[in-house]
């Protein structure tokens, strides 16, 4: 299919993974491509299309889709960070030409361009998105691959998707003096820098904390402290030496 103006649907999405600023974002490339729920394909940016999109795809497993979808992909913008993260690429925004909810039944996998920012590395690489009530949902580093100058993860459901830099941990000690903020080390995260309601992104199970479980593309156990946590004080944590503590709603 031709180059087609991303949807506003689209491009409201975009607009709140940027933070929700008053500067205009601009949709400057969008196409689309009929894919065959019993075929699948791979719908992607091309340099020659796109020198900012370039590298960004989406691949479709056969079977993934309920039935023949026409996709979208398009848009270009920075991503605003979730405090305690750094952009490291452009917003890329997925969805269906029609403007609906676009659920897999096979994991489909996103792939996005990257750039580190100075004094970063790819292992710090996270993938950025916002849920349809406006929570922040991130893929950690440990569920992204990277390849050249692109990322991917696997993904449930479509959006607007940006490459991040996360602090990485592996201990409460790798935080420390990031910032002021009391800092532990969850889930390879360091919490004192990742302010708001997070939750945690999946495709399958193996993306989520142990004992969780992946429920419509959220972890059922995340960061947020809320309905998606392990833990609402000490007292749900293994109190056996050495006893656990409830920390952002991770047993730690």
């Amino acid at each position: 299919m031709g180059a087609r103006r991303p949807s506003l649907l689209a491009c409201l999405a975009l607009g709140c993974l940027a933070g929700c600023r008053d500067t205009a974002v601009t949709c400057a490339f969008g196409k689309s491509l009929l894919i065959q729920a019993d075929v699948g394909g791979t719908l992607g940016i091309g340099g020659a299309e796109d020198s900012v999109l370039a590298g960004a795809s989406l691949t479709v497993p056969p079977y993934a889709l309920a039935r023949d979808t026409l996709l979208t992909i398009g848009c270009s913008g920075d991503v605003a960070a979730l405090a305690g993260t750094t952009p490291a690429g452009p917003v890329v925004a997925f969805g269906a030409a029609d403007g609906g909810v676009v659920v897999f039944n096979e994991p489909a996998t996103v792939t996005l361009p990257f750039a580190l920012p100075p004094g970063s590395t790819a292992a710090q690489l996270s993938i950025l998105s916002v849920s349809a009530s406006g929570a922040h949902v991130l893929y950690r580093h440990d569920t992204v691959a990277t390849s050249g100058t692109t990322v991917s993860v696997e993904v449930a459901s479509l959006g607007a998707f940006g490459a991040v830099v996360a602090p990485n941990c592996a201990a409460a000690s790798d935080c420390q003096g990031r910032s002021t903020a009391v800092q532990t080390c969850l889930v390879g995260l360091c919490s004192g820098e990742l302010r708001g309601t997070v939750e945690l992104g999946c495709a399958s199970t193996a993306g989520c904390l142990p004992g969780g479980s992946c429920d419509a593309g959220l972890c059922d156990t995340g960061l947020s402290g809320s309905a998606h946590a392990e833990c609402l004080n000490d007292a749900d944590c293994p109190q056996s030496s050495p006893a656990q503590h409830c920390v952002a709603g991770v047993c730690q």
